[in-house]
């Protein structure tokens, strides 16, 4: 009798186990939770961050067209600028998992 019991408490741990780990492995759900659970660092700014913020003009927030209405971008633009510019798509590493733009790279905000 015993050991039916051992057997059934070992297979419930077993099962919890894979079950958790099949849980992590496939959706992005808990590691996002525990990633917001995470206090915030603040990113770290170059030494002459005023002197960016005085020449850039930025536009946050804006909608672009997507099948989410939620998506926005942030457009950072020199303040005198003439003419056409280089342009850099900055692609943020969240994987779109929570629809948020606020994952900037260091030095940028």
């Amino acid at each position: 009798m015993i050991w039916k019991i051992i057997k059934w408490m070992l297979s419930v741990i077993v099962f919890v186990i894979i079950g958790g780990l099949l849980l992590v492995n496939l959706t992005l759900v808990p590691f996002i939770h525990w990633l917001r659970s995470q206090p915030e660092a603040a990113p770290a700014a170059p030494s002459n961050w005023v002197e960016f913020q005085q020449v850039v003009e930025v536009h946050k927030d804006l909608p672009y067209p997507s099948a989410f209405k939620s998506n926005e971008m942030d457009i950072h633009l020199p303040k005198d600028h003439a003419g056409k510019l280089p342009t850099i798509l900055w692609v943020h590493g969240g994987v779109f998992g929570q629809g948020i733009n606020r994952a900037p790279p260091i030095g940028v905000r």
